[in-house]
């Protein structure tokens, strides 16, 4: 692949990722608001409604923030595996637009584990 398509597939990645990890940073702190919460007793029917819209409003977020991680994901897939096929590994003399290319990849993963911890957290409290 070509230096100049991965400057700018990196460059038009990199400004919606910024936005999306801010995205995830304020849905990561509603979660972990929410999470402190207590369910209300059953008596209090209102309180249990509110609350379960809440819980609803916040997997949807999160899903739909989930959504736009692996379809990223999905998209840089087939560049990273040629990349992955073509370098050779080198602790010094290595591509750094390709590296970076991986790293972002990679980091994509990460984020997605992290979104299904928190959705499955946020899920399984009922």
């Amino acid at each position: 692949m070509e230096s100049k398509d991965l400057t700018d597939i990196y460059s038009a990645i990199s400004i919606i990722l910024v936005f999306i990890t801010i995205i995830l940073d304020l849905i990561i702190r509603e979660t972990q608001i929410f999470d402190q919460k207590k369910k209300p007793d059953s008596s209090k029917a209102t309180e249990i409604t509110l609350y379960n819209r809440e819980r609803i409003r916040l997997l949807f977020k999160i899903a739909s923030v989930f959504l736009f991680y692996l379809f990223t994901f999905y998209l840089l897939l087939p560049n990273s595996i040629k990349i992955f096929n073509v370098s050779t590994i080198s602790f010094w003399e290595f591509d750094l637009l390709s590296t970076f290319y991986l790293f972002i990849n990679i980091s994509l993963l990460v984020f997605i584990y992290i979104i299904i911890v928190n959705f499955i957290k946020i899920y399984r409290k009922r």
